[in-house]
């Protein structure tokens, strides 16, 4: 397949894991998200197997999960009070901190784009931002 072109209603231009999931199974060329706003969000594909994609988004997620608990401390810490004494389970925890670490890399999408091309460019994937 050539391309998956979709739009995010939300505005946000970055790829959700998802898209980047299907890029990676589907063995797409160019994975291209539009906003109205945003402008467009597009991946292609350099050569990178399922595995460089998979792996990429772990990179990106990584940092930005290390990125948020060193900008929002207090949250970070809440939730792992959470866990430590009102007895979260480990898959609330997953939860919740992937909800936060994807909210903070929404909010500082500058950082986000760069990370997605540093990141992407290691596994063979071209990242490319059109847009204010």
């Amino acid at each position: 397949m050539l391309f998956v072109i979709h739009n995010h209603p939300s505005n946000n231009a970055l790829q959700s894991e998802g898209d980047i999931i299907g890029f990676a199974e589907y063995n797409v060329k160019y994975n291209v998200v539009f906003t109205e706003n945003e402008g467009l969000f597009i991946l292609k594909n350099n050569g990178a197997t399922e595995e460089d994609i998979k792996q990429g988004w772990d990179d990106i997620y990584q940092f930005m999960f290390e990125n948020f608990k060193a900008s929002n401390s207090n949250e970070y810490w809440h939730i792992i009070d959470l866990v430590n004494n009102a007895g979260l389970d480990d898959d609330m925890y997953d939860s919740m901190m992937y909800e936060k670490v994807i909210g903070h890399m929404s909010n500082n999408k500058k950082l986000s784009i760069s990370v997605y091309k540093e990141k992407m460019d290691i596994h063979n994937v071209g990242v490319y931002h059109i847009g204010p």
